[in-house]
């Protein structure tokens, strides 16, 4: 279960970024694992974003398998 943030410039000031570490803490209480980026590294380095995401999901537990329902 990850999550993925892009930050833009509205994440910049410190109430912004305190906002964004409890966000942060919530959803990790939750179970996710919170991948932020910001949006330059977005615009302007998708090549590594796109590693470090496919980097989270090979590291992450394959979800259950469903159970079939009986016939």
């Amino acid at each position: 279960m990850i999550v993925i943030e892009v930050d833009g410039a509205t994440h910049g000031t410190d109430a912004e970024r305190a906002h964004d570490r409890k966000r942060t803490a919530f959803l990790q209480q939750l179970g996710y694992r919170v991948l932020r980026f910001g949006n330059d590294e977005v615009l302007n380095g998708m090549d590594g974003v796109l590693s470090l995401v496919s980097g989270a999901l090979s590291e992450a537990p394959s979800p259950p398998c469903p159970v079939p329902s009986p016939p």
